[in-house]
């Protein structure tokens, strides 16, 4: 850890940091300008272009869904890491195919990388960087911190969709090597940066970054009961008698409505 920081701060430098990267794995270069990118770098026709970004849609769809079963078990920081070299070598895969030429197999080639783009993308990028600034965020900062994620968000997804065109025509198959060294970029990023939230309460995520004040997260403990054992249990001891607390509270509440509806029907 190099520099300690209050938790609201690096919430804040890792709020301004998963949004951006969202749209910086190229996501919308190929959402956008896939019939455009199979028409013009793959070689495909029109139709055969509109046929096929569709039924890439239907994978990306199929994969979001899914990833809703699989993020809470491998956890945001192992599928970000996995999904981003995933995405660095599909990009890879696209430009080098598109380079060789417009024949049968480099269509198949960039056709296939594609799908996998999007199948990584759905498993992972979609979903976790709109999840994640909620989790790291106390209760004071999180409206605030909403707010900013999406803004960034936004920010760069005008970018790369004003500027996506242009690289197009100018740099050609160059640009989805630009891509690939972006996702791959994001593993060390994400290995140094993001905190394991999997498996924790948001209490125990404030909890966390109050443990360990810093920039760099690689070393420290990413188990969700590692604040539990930090504080000797005491966590859980609390919780519980807090939720008994509120439970007795709403019985009692909800018990003298009761009597008094039923005094009212006398």
């Amino acid at each position: 850890m190099l520099i300690p920081l209050p938790s609201c701060v690096y919430e804040k430098v890792a709020l301004s940091n998963i949004p951006p990267s969202q749209q910086l794995t190229g996501i919308n270069v190929l959402c956008y300008f896939l019939p455009l990118v199979l028409h013009k770098s793959v070689g495909l026709s029109e139709l055969s272009s509109r046929i096929l970004a569709t039924t890439t849609a239907l994978i990306y769809m199929t994969a979001t869904a899914i990833s809703l079963r699989v993020i809470e078990s491998f956890g945001r920081r192992t599928l970000l890491m996995s999904m981003a070299a995933a995405q660095s070598m599909a990009f890879l895969g696209v430009g080098m195919s598109t380079e060789v030429g417009h024949d049968l197999t480099s269509g198949v080639i960039a056709t296939v990388c594609i799908s996998t783009y999007f199948v990584a993308f759905g498993f992972a990028w979609n979903a976790i960087p709109w999840l994640y600034p909620a989790e790291i965020n106390s209760l004071s900062m999180r409206t605030k911190g909403a707010a900013l994620a999406t803004a960034c968000n936004w920010l760069f997804n005008y970018m790369v969709v004003q500027t996506t065109p242009i690289g197009m025509h100018h740099l050609r198959w160059g640009i989805y090597l630009i891509y690939a060294v972006f996702n791959a970029l994001f593993v060390p990023i994400v290995y140094y940066l993001v905190v394991e939230t999997a498996g924790r309460s948001l209490e125990q995520t404030d909890r966390w970054f109050e443990l360990n004040p810093g920039w760099f997260v690689h070393k420290t403990n990413h188990s969700p009961v590692f604040e539990q054992m930090a504080d000797g249990g005491q966590n859980d001891e609390y919780n519980a008698e807090e939720n008994e607390g509120l439970v007795k509270a709403y019985e009692r509440d909800h018990g003298s409505r009761l009597k008094s509806r039923h005094r009212l029907s006398f």
